[in-house]
């Protein structure tokens, strides 16, 4: 069974899990936490969201966002795609899900 879409509206607040395929390893090293927070940053400013909380495990992520104008959903990829895309060229990441 699909599920159910997500109500979106300016203001709402989301708990976004990202985990590593299988529940696998996302971040190798204290780099790679870094260069996470840093694209987290960087979406923070073009999707202009709130961020409260993180919390960022060696297989997952937690994330506890308002929105503003820019729906969730508006977004093209999410910040663990973007972390996939940058460590690709160094090692192999075993996949995200957002």
């Amino acid at each position: 069974m699909a599920r159910k879409p997500r109500i979106e509206y300016e203001g709402a607040f989301y708990h976004v899990i990202t985990r590593g395929n299988q529940r696998q390893r996302v971040f190798k090293n204290r780099d790679d936490y870094e260069r996470y927070l840093k694209i987290l940053g960087n979406y923070k400013i073009q999707y202009d969201y709130v961020l409260y909380a993180y919390v960022l495990m060696s297989n997952h992520v937690h994330l506890l966002i308002e929105t503003r104008e820019k729906p969730l959903s508006k977004g093209e990829r999410t910040p663990g795609s973007d972390l996939q895309i940058d460590l690709g060229a160094e090692t192999t990441v075993p996949g995200l899900e957002a």
